[in-house]
């Protein structure tokens, strides 16, 4: 926290000083009323009009002290929760993402929400309010000392009882509160995942069971919560009870040095006055604390998040004129784990040339892609672009050089020309040269617009073939070397998906990787390369007609697919 609050040390500078000297001022009351009620019982008029007057001005100085010190507070909050809010949104995104997937999203989005939150109301506010407390009762402890070292010494006895209660509570605050945002991204979590399988739940009829279970998530986060404020409650009870006691004794104690004329009454207005003062800081101080300490597993979350170091990007440039080489590399999701996704991997994909990798679901396909790209790291073995490690390399330089089409497309909520440039600058020619590439041309001339027509949440005014196409054009926009498909034609029909992989492959300087579970005779003959794996293993590669030929394990698996996948092309024709 200390790097947040030294961030802007200027704003910090003034936000302490105004708020101690805001503070001080507070207590300048006491002495006011002191004059003011001495000088009544003495029936001095002369002497109460001048002093109305500097009470005007007091009042006036007050305000304004006041005033500036909660607009430099505010900015100090301001800047610390933007700052800390950036931090972890950069840590955030400096994640590679094999370790971005090992943590759910909305827990990412309630760190910077409900977290931030929790830090402001329960650390930034308390801290000010605590240093505010901290001067009033300095301030207040000089004047109570000069008037009388006797409600002194009552009031530190006092303050000493007051302040073993936040000892005894805090370390049950500090777990309640670590709970509380437990609770608070579990419940993100579960929003998100009604929100986002709405047209699941409307389909299949589950809107009963999704309110129920909302309804029971509510229950269990309120009362959560609940479980939290009580400690609270004990807190703030306890301490107002011990304030109130304090602020009696110390009328009655006053009442008597009265009696015996040891003080004026006007004394004694201003004894009272300022046992408050003396009382509410500890009073604060002591609510405060606890609070603060509760944030402690808060803090540690957002330091984690927030110092995630960035992606390799002072690594060498990436060339790729010759080969991708895979020796013998294994990968395994869990380190400790004998059993491996891949197993012993050996290949080569030459610059230019086209793969398609074809094996049954969970064989190991994706990952081998996601390796390719940079996305895993702790693997055995070594790949190479051109005899340079991929450890080695400029991440920023390879994202640049590859293009990868997903099964699952992801659509930003904006513009149809954001969408497939993504904030890249291209020439007006590229662009319409990669909306005629994917197909969309109809779709603009629908619009009847410019290009800048809105695609929606996640795509939501475009069908599933036109958020697939979509996704075709960002990828060909960027003219990469390497051009991967996750199953990038799952969400178009046979037709269009052989037209658009038909263009691809015709794409001359493009390395093109496929993952495919289409059992195209006409798609699979234009590929060089077939990579048949099985239970992480290559089991076989070669082109389609010499795989055919050999009647191996690649064959059996076309042949048993053919029942089920593919079309005959009379169909196609109807």
């Amino acid at each position: 926290m200390k790097k947040y609050i030294l961030k802007k040390p200027i704003i910090s500078l003034f936000t302490i000083l105004l708020t101690i000297i805001s503070s001080l001022a507070t207590v300048y009351v006491a002495l006011l009323l002191q004059e003011v009620i001495d000088l009544a019982t003495k029936k001095d008029f002369n002497q109460f009009g001048k002093t109305i007057i500097i009470a005007l001005l007091y009042f006036v100085l007050l305000g304004v002290l006041k005033y500036l010190s909660t607009l430099f507070g505010k900015k100090m909050i301001k800047i610390i929760t933007r700052s800390m809010r950036t931090d972890i949104f950069l840590g955030i995104m400096n994640k590679n993402t094999s370790e971005f997937a090992k943590v759910n999203s909305a827990d990412y989005i309630s760190l910077l929400s409900n977290d931030i939150k929790i830090i402001e109301e329960n650390y930034l506010l308390p801290m000010l309010q605590i240093l505010s407390n901290i001067a009033v009762f300095v301030g207040t402890l000089v004047l109570i000392l000069k008037y009388s070292p006797l409600v002194a010494i009552y009031l530190f006895v006092a303050m000493f009882i007051m302040f073993i209660v936040p000892s005894l509570i805090g370390k049950n605050m500090q777990s309640k509160q670590n709970e509380l945002a437990a609770q608070y991204a579990l419940f993100t979590k579960s929003i998100k995942d009604y929100f986002s399988g709405f047209e699941v739940i409307k389909s299949y009829n589950m809107k009963n069971f999704v309110e129920k279970k909302f309804l029971n998530e509510n229950k269990e986060l309120a009362q959560v919560k609940y479980n939290a404020d009580k400690l609270l409650s004990l807190n703030e009870t306890v301490s107002d009870v011990l304030a109130t006691v304090s602020m009696l004794s110390v009328i009655f104690i006053g009442a008597y040095l009265v009696l015996i004329d040891n003080i004026t009454v006007g004394t004694l207005v201003a004894l009272i006055q300022l046992s408050s003062f003396f009382v509410n800081p500890i009073m604060i101080i002591m609510q405060s604390l606890p609070k603060i300490k509760s944030t402690k597993p808060i803090l540690e979350r957002i330091e984690n998040n927030a110092c995630i170091q960035n992606e390799n990007i002072s690594g060498v440039p990436v060339k790729y004129e010759n080969e991708i080489l895979f020796n013998n590399v294994s990968f395994s999701y869990d380190i400790n784990s004998e059993q491996k996704v891949l197993n012993n991997i050996s290949l080569r994909f030459k610059k230019g040339k086209k793969y398609a990798i074809v094996g049954p679901s969970g064989c190991g396909k994706t990952t081998l892609i996601k390796l390719l790209t940079g996305n895993y790291q702790n693997y055995t073995g070594d790949i190479l672009y051109d005899k340079t490690s991929l450890n080695d390399l400029n991440k920023k330089s390879l994202n640049d050089l590859l293009s990868v089409l997903h099964q699952n497309v992801y659509l930003f909520d904006s513009s149809f020309y954001f969408n497939i440039c993504l904030h890249n600058e291209y020439t007006m020619d590229e662009f319409r040269k990669a909306v005629l590439f994917s197909g969309l041309d109809k779709l603009v001339e629908e619009k009847n617009t410019d290009f800048n027509f809105l695609v929606g949440e996640n795509g939501a005014n475009l069908s599933g073939g036109q958020k697939q196409r979509t996704a075709f054009a960002r990828s060909i926009i960027k003219n990469p070397q390497l051009l991967i498909l996750d199953e990038g034609t799952s969400s178009l029909d046979i037709k269009t998906s052989r037209d658009l992989e038909t263009r691809l492959l015709a794409l001359e300087d493009t390395t093109v990787i496929s993952i495919t579970h289409k059992i195209d005779e006409g798609i699979l003959n234009q590929y060089d390369e077939i990579i048949y794996i099985e239970k992480g293993s290559i089991i076989e590669h070669g082109s389609f007609n010499d795989l055919q030929i050999k009647q191996g394990s690649f064959y059996n698996f076309y042949t048993n697919q053919l029942d089920t996948d593919a079309i005959p092309d009379k169909v196609l024709a109807n």
